[in-house]
């Protein structure tokens, strides 16, 4: 193998420009990749030095694992420097300088994450820390900090800034398996009562990423220039939910991940008759148990990507003991209920977003019937993607009826279809669908992935009536492969 210094070398090959976009990406994904290009060799050392994109990316982490079990002090040396002829091989364990690491960055924006571990430094280090930051606040375009208790994060973000004009995206993440191991964290609220002060120092600020962590409610003023929101393992109630979002008048961009959101008799809103109208919102992503729709009026929405916990897990998991029979009927019922509800809250939310055009299901299990309808109330839709989804012959059935005018009924502009563990589609429902599709209201792309009953020679017969039409094919898998069902079974279907 040749040497990764070596003049044959591949890599040294390459010309300037690329490395050094190599160079930045590393450091995208790895802080210390700027670091560690400069052990390779003089040339690599030449050339990321003389890459300040590099080193625009500062990661500092102020519990030092080493130096916290060494008792040594969370104190950078300013004067330490990696040198590529360095005898310390193993460059990871060094720490980072920060006044270095400003100064290589030369004039380029920054993004910052700063982590606070379980054992925080000194307050004295913690404002040291902050303190070298204050002559670059005016170039720094992200922030990232990550700690355990939202009380230390409600200080630290109160006092990291006093003006930062370029920030566009601020990320809060707090530690909520932590704090279900120590019952003293357990009382802190869920909100970070300094969100909407920073947002006031961040003027350009347009995007804000929560995990376990809520903002605090608050006038439209004070959150007028946001434009994407994230929440991530929020859990809160109803209330403080709604009121929240509700400051959020121009919001374009809403994901919510793995939320609870409950009622309290002390919401100061009654969760079950408030509908909240975001009239800028186009996308809206969520993943979780689908409470959101209810709430949420979106009448300009153009993408929804909805991921729900799949119910077939959790009956599947309880029916693995031994339960007896009226168990096993009892967990079925509400396994029913949970599509039945899923289908109606879904069809309610796309009554109030006609404009839908990208629509992504991932564990919907809703009946056929609520999904033919949420179809009928989106007609612009141009993309379709499920996953684990119960559609069958009714759907495509509907999906396939021609008018009088020869154009089909439903989802005249749908351009996309992608299916994956779709078990009850079958080969003959997807070609007689694109046969439907194959003048008026061509298709572009179709997507199969793991469904059951279409193979590989279904796949070929549609490619060969259809030949501009893109398809993407991953057969099922199964350990003891079977015959397909025959055409005239899937026709009985379809």
């Amino acid at each position: 193998m040749l040497p990764l210094h070596g003049r044959d070398h591949p890599i040294s090959r390459l010309p300037v420009e690329l490395r050094a976009e190599v160079f930045i990406r590393w450091a995208e994904e790895d802080k210390d990749g700027p670091w560690l290009a400069s052990l390779v060799c003089k040339s690599w050392r030449k050339e990321v030095l003389s890459c300040p994109r590099a080193w625009s990316f500062i990661q500092l982490d102020l519990e030092d694992k080493k130096a916290h079990l060494m008792r040594a002090p969370l104190i950078d040396d300013p004067e330490w420097c990696i040198e590529e002829d360095s005898e310390e091989a193993h460059g990871r364990s060094n720490s980072r300088p920060l006044e270095l690491w400003l100064e290589r960055s030369a004039n380029c924006v920054l993004s910052v994450s700063l982590i606070l571990g379980r054992v925080c430094p000194s307050v004295l280090i913690i404002h040291a820390t902050l303190a070298k930051f204050a002559v670059v606040m005016d170039r720094v375009a992200n922030i990232e900090v990550g700690l355990e208790s939202r009380m230390v994060a409600d200080s630290l973000l109160d006092m990291f800034w006093e003006l930062a004009p370029e920030l566009r995206c601020l990320t809060i993440k707090c530690g909520q398996s932590f704090r279900h191991r120590c019952n003293p964290w357990e009382v802190e609220d869920v909100i970070i009562p300094s969100i909407p002060k920073v947002i006031k120092k961040s003027p350009a600020l347009r995007g804000l990423f929560l995990h376990d962590c809520m903002l605090p409610a608050q006038g439209s003023i004070a959150y007028g220039h946001l434009r994407e929101l994230s929440l991530v393992s929020v859990n809160c109630s109803v209330g403080i939910f709604l009121i929240s979002i509700s400051a959020c008048c121009r919001l374009e961009i809403l994901s919510i991940e793995s939320c609870q959101f409950h009622s309290l008799p002390s919401d100061p809103v009654d969760a079950h008759k408030l509908v909240i109208t975001m009239p800028k919102l186009t996308s809206l992503e969520f993943t979780g148990s689908g409470q959101v729709l209810r709430y949420i009026h979106a009448p300009m929405l153009e993408t929804l990507r909805a991921g729900w916990d799949d119910p077939y897990c959790i009956v599947e998991a309880q029916i693995e003991g031994s339960l007896s029979e009226e168990d096993e009927n009892t967990i079925m019922d509400y396994y029913r209920d949970i599509t039945v509800a899923r289908g109606l809250a879904l069809v309610e939310f796309c009554k109030r977003s006609p404009s839908i055009i990208t629509m992504r299901l991932q564990h919907a299990r809703i009946r056929e019937d609520a999904l033919i309808s949420c179809l009928r109330l989106t007609p612009h839709l141009r993309s379709l993607e499920l996953k684990g989804s119960f559609i069958g012959g009714e759907a495509f059935r509907a999906l396939s009826v021609h008018l009088i005018d020869g154009k089909v009924s439903l989802c005249q502009h749908l351009k996309t279809l992608a299916l994956e563990s779709c078990h009850k589609v079958t080969g003959l429902m997807l070609r007689k669908f694109v046969h439907a599709r194959d003048d008026s209201c061509r298709l572009d792309r179709v997507s199969i992935a793991k469904c059951e009953k279409i193979s590989e020679e279904h796949i070929h017969a549609i490619r060969g009536f259809c030949r501009k039409l893109k398809i993407e094919f991953v057969p099922w898998e199964q350990e003891d492969p079977e015959n397909y069902p025959a055409e005239e079974n899937g026709d009985q279907e379809g």
